[in-house]
């Protein structure tokens, strides 16, 4: 996913190995598995490791995460983006909805950060 960082990690790595490698708990990716993103490799496919795909897929999920992404969404994106055909235009819809959703946010916060600056160049000049 080119517009997040995206860390690279080695391949088949097991539950722990995977969120210790990203910093996450077990609680956090069993999200991902409860919602069927990513399969629970001990119970679905006889293994115990994830393969580099699935490591990458739990990447991006990562990263979509950390933009405000809700699970429901991540779902979508990873869909569109194993897709069989060209997705692009749908991934991208995705993807501004929640660029202009951070911007908003952005916004507000600078609001915020006005406020207090204001509030304390007051209490400065008082003193």
């Amino acid at each position: 996913m080119p517009a997040c960082e995206v860390r690279r990690k080695e391949a088949f790595m097991k539950k722990s190995e995977l969120c210790e490698a990203y910093g996450v708990s077990l609680n956090f990716l069993q999200q991902f598995i409860d919602a069927g993103i990513l399969k629970d490799v001990q119970y679905d496919s006889g293994k115990d490791s994830y393969s580099e795909a699935e490591v990458q897929t739990f990447s991006t999920c990562i990263c979509l995460h950390s933009l405000g992404f809700d699970i429901k969404s991540i779902k979508e994106y990873v869909l569109l983006e194993s897709a069989k055909r060209d997705t692009r235009k749908e991934r991208i819809t995705l993807l501004q909805k929640y660029r202009d959703m951070n911007l908003q946010d952005i916004h507000k916060t600078k609001k915020r950060m006005d406020c207090v600056d204001r509030a304390l160049q007051e209490l400065q000049e008082d003193s």
